[in-house]
């Protein structure tokens, strides 16, 4: 009886260890799988695709979309951009999800974000010379004036060209090409471009940059992209 009774007592301990480091396990992949770096590239895309899809294909807001990673500075990927059907966009930053903010943090609540086409200067010629460009203190958009003091791109009536698709969509970056998004953080913003012959191609401004010019340069175009830790900004 007392070797039986011995028995049982080790079983016990034996299951109890088995339990424990089965829950330390648990809470150590929960806790994992919080963090971006938990999945991979492919797995971040899978992830997006499914909000994506449930958020404005389903709902009838969109027909189609498309998800590509975005690479920085050191050709890593930082961020991904959403496109919807060529109309809207959404850039998208992988935080650490914390209670009800997710791990996908938009730059804003709304898919058509208006951006517009600038430069600080015509020293230097345009990628596309098909461009036109013109200075203006301010215009109007939606009935609200705008500060510019820049070279802003216009349409044949002069004009301000508004545009709500992607910055990589407008500049008709095909689908296999590496898109970069380069935190520009000299001259406050990210600057959204593509490799073009030996350089990084500004999609703001049509211009082509070193990658050092970017990095170190008070007044490269970009755009202003706040990623707020916040649910209301959840894709």
């Amino acid at each position: 009886m007392e070797k039986t009774s011995k028995n049982k007592k080790t079983i016990v301990v034996v299951v109890s260890v088995v339990l424990l480091a089965c829950l330390c396990v648990g809470i150590g992949v929960g806790a994992a799988s919080c963090n971006p770096s938990f999945y991979s590239t492919e797995q971040h895309i899978a992830r997006i695709s499914a909000r994506v899809q449930e958020r404005f294909i389903d709902t009838g807001q969109y027909e189609s979309y498309a998800v590509y990673p975005l690479y920085n500075e050191h050709d890593e990927v930082a961020h991904y951009i959403v496109e919807l059907d060529k109309e809207g966009y959404l850039y998208i930053q992988p935080q650490e999800s914390v209670a009800n903010k997710g791990m996908y943090i938009c730059h804003d609540t709304d898919e058509k974000d208006t951006w517009w086409r600038y430069r600080n200067s015509l020293s230097a010629p345009s990628y596309d010379d098909s461009l036109s460009w013109e200075w203006m203190d301010s215009f109007e958009l939606d009935g609200i004036s705008v500060y510019a003091e820049e070279y802003v791109e216009v349409d044949s009536s002069g004009a301000p060209i508004i545009r709500t698709a992607s910055h990589y969509t407008e500049a008709g970056v095909g689908a296999d090409e590496k898109r970069y998004l380069i935190d520009a953080s000299v001259s406050g913003g990210y600057v959204p471009c593509v490799k073009r012959d030996g350089a990084y191609l500004n999609l703001v401004s049509m211009e082509l940059y070193t990658l050092e010019e970017i990095l170190t340069s008070p007044d490269i175009p970009g755009v202003a992209l706040i990623f707020a830790p916040k649910a209301d900004f959840n894709l």
